[in-house]
């Protein structure tokens, strides 16, 4: 095991998360973010070049670009409800939400220390439910 990635054990009534958990850098975490951007622009240039190709497809490509806005939405501590989770997007549209989430997750992760990336952030899902999810795990997850 790298010494990078550390098993941490949390108490299941801390978050919807429970069992073997990691504890991760913030150069891991800025090169998982760096690796979804790249895969966004690829699929969004696909798009814009072939939209036959991706046509089947666009409703899950606006669903994740959505989802990358939702969660840094709730990383901030903002109301994320506000972003719809299923949303109907143009290739544009989606191009400019993903290029503004690369530069939110750049900035938070410009800001984070290994203290607040451990931190809890408790947040409201789109169906009211509250969760309290660790910034890391956030980040893994996105």
């Amino acid at each position: 095991m790298s010494p990078e990635w550390r098993p941490v054990r949390r108490d299941s009534t801390r978050g919807p998360n429970t069992g073997l958990e990691t504890t991760m850098t913030i150069d891991v975490l800025r090169r998982m973010l760096a690796h979804m951007q790249w895969a966004d622009r690829r699929v969004l240039d696909l798009a814009e070049r072939d939209p036959g190709a991706v046509q089947p497809v666009m409703h899950v490509l606006a669903h994740l670009v959505a989802s990358e806005r939702v969660w840094l939405l709730r990383l901030r501590g903002e109301d994320s409800s506000v972003q719809a989770i299923w949303p109907t997007l143009t290739v544009e549209q989606m191009r400019a939400l993903a290029t503004e989430n690369h530069a939110g997750y750049a900035r938070l992760l410009e800001a984070s220390t290994p203290e607040t990336l451990a931190a809890d952030v408790t947040y409201t899902n789109q169906q009211g439910r509250t969760y309290t999810t660790r910034v890391d795990d956030i980040l893994m997850h996105v």
